[in-house]
């Protein structure tokens, strides 16, 4: 998934690249701009898992790749808003279950 590439979790990445970088390389350049977008709307999803089923999913090894875009929404959303008060509270938490 791309927010799993964006958080280094292949062995193949290149740790020399920036993140979005690394985007630009599996996405191409002119596509970047539309998937950081769609990570930052993570955050309103009304289906996120909550932080114990995170935790319980995870400790059994199943958690889904895709919850890595919580993490990744919040770090990129963290360019525009510079304040946690910005953020919904269920967003937050479930980051911290990472």
């Amino acid at each position: 998934s791309w927010s799993a590439l964006l958080c280094k979790k292949f062995s193949e990445v290149d740790n020399k690249q920036t993140p979005k970088q690394r985007l630009e390389q599996e996405l191409g350049k002119q596509n970047v701009t539309f998937a950081l977008e769609g990570l930052r709307a993570v955050l309103n999803r009304t289906d996120l898992p909550t932080s114990l089923e995170i935790a319980r999913f995870y400790a059994e090894n199943k958690y889904h790749e895709w919850w890595y875009a919580i993490p990744v929404g919040i770090t990129e959303n963290w360019f525009y808003q510079q304040n946690l008060n910005d953020y919904p509270e269920s967003a937050l938490k479930k980051c911290f279950g990472f």
